[in-house]
């Protein structure tokens, strides 16, 4: 496993998790519940971490992650995942909820 980078909150994390494992890369969140130990730990620390499991694709991945974050944030109307009928902003490639691909 590589640790690739941290993100600002949970759902980020599992978007950019989501992201990955669409382009084939084996991912996960690690830290998931680590906000309550702020205060015991530096808050950078709680951070949810994105990993992956092969280090040899560390560079597709952090291009990937990289093009997802320079993305803007509000890119229209919601629009409704066809698998789980769950709205999620226009900008998204996949549903926040469950991780079904958008159409192009």
């Amino acid at each position: 496993m590589h640790r690739l980078r941290s993100a600002p909150d949970l759902l980020t994390a599992n978007l950019i998790c989501d992201l990955l494992r669409h382009a084939g890369i084996e991912a996960e969140v690690h830290n998931a519940n680590a906000q309550g130990g702020v205060g015991e730990i530096p808050v950078s620390e709680a951070w949810p971490q994105i990993w992956i499991a092969d280090p040899g694709r560390a560079a597709e991945a952090a291009v990937l992650v990289d093009e997802f974050e320079r993305r803007p944030a509000d890119s229209g109307p919601e629009r409704m995942c066809a698998a789980c009928n769950e709205m999620s902003p226009q900008g998204f490639e996949f549903c926040w909820h469950c991780g079904a691909e958008f159409p192009e």
